[in-house]
């Protein structure tokens, strides 16, 4: 395990900073596994035309590449410890090849109205 191996696994480790979810690979390939994830929501503006815009945050989490049995791909599925199930979207690995940074999506895609904050739409708040 290199340096950067070592830090992913620490980060995840980390009772403060990582989670514990499941991770299932699409169409079943392998069985789900229990791993630790950094789970993080950046949040990212649109602009719809002149000045106007919307900022739609979505779920992103980090896995160290050791803790999967295959590489992930679009459509498998990330379940968090409360029990919300998400789709990943796009599978990025970092350039040292130790960690993967997966975006996700609400698997259900609701439709959910926020209390005063906005709209979510798929997991993703979209707000005034």
């Amino acid at each position: 395990m290199n340096a950067f191996a070592a830090a992913a696994a620490a980060l995840v480790a980390d009772q403060n900073l990582g989670s514990a979810v499941t991770y299932a690979r699409s169409g079943a390939t392998w069985s789900p596994v229990a791993v630790r994830a950094v789970l993080s929501q950046p949040i990212e503006p649109y602009q719809l035309g002149d000045g106007a815009g919307i900022v739609a945050p979505h779920l992103e989490a980090m896995l160290p590449a050791a803790a999967l049995p295959a590489d992930p791909a679009e459509g498998d599925a990330l379940t968090l410890a409360d029990g919300a199930a998400y789709l990943v979207t796009t599978a990025m690995r970092d350039v040292t090849g130790a960690a993967w940074t997966l975006r996700l999506k609400d698997a259900a895609g609701t439709l959910t109205v926020g209390s005063g904050s906005g709209v979510t739409i798929g997991g993703s708040l979209i707000s005034p």
